[in-house]
């Protein structure tokens, strides 16, 4: 492959940050070990706000225009109050890092504490003030301590500033509370000892007891912060009437959509699947090679083959890379527009593209960190396709309740398996691929394990074996041939079935 052959040219360097160093301009060449607190802040009741019959008028404008004001405010709060780094916006969950100062983890824990406080606040009571007609978005946040890689992903024009680590990856598993502010217990051991009881222990977290907050705003002031409710109130109320519903432009996709010429102003609807690819034990691999940095380099390099594999497979496929997330890749395939039946078969078949990719190329010519597999969940519905934030800091992001189904079932799949709903698995129409789809009743959708084209065509000759046409040895291509005449064709040596053919039927 020619990218890999490019990637080792170029050579990956993979350091620790130091002061001297911020995250704001890595070349695709380098990548930072960072010590630091992932945040990420979650709206738990995102379904009902797409339901909203407020919130869903004229194409979803006012849902946009909502979520587009919470997203520029909050990363506000995490660059210009607590002086982090946001990575990315995952549509509803927002994913911040916090990593000074440095080498003072009381401190830092801290902060991320009263970071976690303003992002809740902010959500819970400024955005109800600016937005007082629409469904109150309920928040979670999630916050672990730990060591992560960050690299910045992708071609010229689409690279993604991502984090790969244990502790990006815990921060969302333990969102879900209402109203809540979770922490691991690594951040909770960092904080001093009287800081501790702000927290109630439960299932090896740490949950915040509002009650013994007091007055957040003055909690945050007396360590040295600038934030108020009514400071956000402002900001976001500015933000709010720079950007008329009338300036929005937001139509139904019939064409392949181009993220790029999305932003505040235009946005994108359509019947679409959602789709997620994850690689399963990366995250685990990653962890294991802090402190070798010729092997994480190894790593991220891989990490580039593979953004760089899945992303092609989704544009051959004629569907769209929403966004890379650590290891994961979030796509959206919805074309043919007039056609939404053939649009779900493509996403399944794309599916298979991303598992044949990878159990049949990466992990056959490029496994430098052994064989990985990937997890895949695909649903589909209606989709909502924006890109909002600050001039220069735009983040792609697909709303819909399809794409909370299907990454629920990529995080609970292992690896080696597809997911899809139960209106993908109906419209398949090939009945080996549909034969390979069990009903998984705990889960709510059809699974395969498995499945690739070389098992696809491997199921379709033991099928033609079964039919008792004839069959023969191309010569040529070295390949099996059925139906042939009963005299041999040119080329073609008859042969005799002395065997079923040998498939594992599972």
């Amino acid at each position: 492959m020619r990218e890999w052959s490019r990637l080792q040219d170029a050579g990956i360097t993979v350091s620790k940050l130091t002061r001297e160093m911020d995250l704001s301009n890595l070349s695709p060449t380098e990548a930072r070990t960072v010590h630091g607190c992932h945040l990420y802040c979650h709206a738990v009741n995102f379904a009902e706000a797409l339901d909203d019959p407020l919130l869903s008028r004229d194409n979803f404008k006012r849902l946009h225009r909502y979520l587009h004001v919470l997203r520029v405010e909050q990363r506000r709060i995490i660059q210009s109050v607590f002086d982090g780094d946001k990575v990315q916006v995952q549509g509803p969950k927002f994913h911040g890092l916090l990593y000074k100062p440095y080498d003072d983890d009381t401190e830092l824990a801290w902060r991320a504490v009263l970071a976690g406080i303003a992002l809740t606040l902010t959500t819970q009571m400024a955005l109800a003030k600016v937005f007082p007609d629409y469904t109150l978005l309920i928040p979670s946040v999630g916050i672990a301590l730990g060591d992560c890689v960050v690299a910045n992903i992708g071609a010229r024009g689409e690279r993604e500033l991502i984090s790969v680590g244990a502790a990006a990856n815990y921060a969302a598993k333990i969102l879900g509370v209402k109203y809540g502010l979770t922490i691991d217990s690594t951040l909770w051991d960092a904080l001093a000892e009287g800081r501790q009881k702000l927290f109630i222990a439960k299932d090896a977290v740490y949950y915040i007891n509002w009650s013994e907050i007091g007055d957040a705003e003055d909690l945050l002031s007396e360590s040295g912060f600038t934030w108020t409710i009514e400071d956000s109130v402002r900001r976001m109320e500015e933000v709010r009437d720079g950007l008329p519903l009338d300036d929005i432009n937001s139509s139904e996709a019939q064409v392949q959509i181009d993220f790029a010429t999305l932003g505040p102003k235009t946005m994108k609807v359509c019947e679409g699947a959602s789709l997620f690819v994850d690689v399963d034990g990366y995250t685990n691999a990653i962890d294991e090679l802090f402190g070798d940095e010729e092997r994480l380099c190894d790593a991220v390099q891989w990490l580039h083959l593979f953004r760089y594999e899945m992303r092609h497979l989704t544009t051959d496929r004629a569907a769209v890379p929403v966004q890379h997330q650590g290891d994961r890749l979030q796509a959206l395939a919805h074309l043919p527009s007039d056609d939404e039946t053939k649009a779900r078969r493509r996403a399944v078949e794309l599916c298979i593209d991303y598992n044949s990719s990878m159990e049949d190329v990466l992990n056959a010519d490029y496994a430098t960190l052994g064989k990985l597999h990937v997890a895949i969940g695909s649903s589909s519905g209606k989709s909502v396709a924006v890109r909002s934030g600050v001039r220069g800091d735009l983040d792609a992001s697909c709303l819909s309740k399809a794409i909370s189904q299907a990454e629920h079932w990529q995080i609970n799949g292992v690896g080696n398996e597809i997911c899809i709903s139960t209106k993908m698995f109906d419209s398949l129409d090939d009945e080996v691929i549909r034969g390979e789809f069990k009903f998984d009743r705990n889960r709510g959708c059809y699974a395969a394990k498995d499945l690739t084209w070389t098992r696809v065509a491997d199921l379709r000759r033991a099928k033609e074996y079964e039919s008792g046409k004839s069959v023969g040895f191309n010569t040529a291509t070295s390949g099996i041939v059925f139906g042939i005449k009963t005299e041999a064709e040119k080329g073609t040596l008859p042969l005799r079935q002395t065997r079923p053919w040998a498939i594992d039927e599972r």
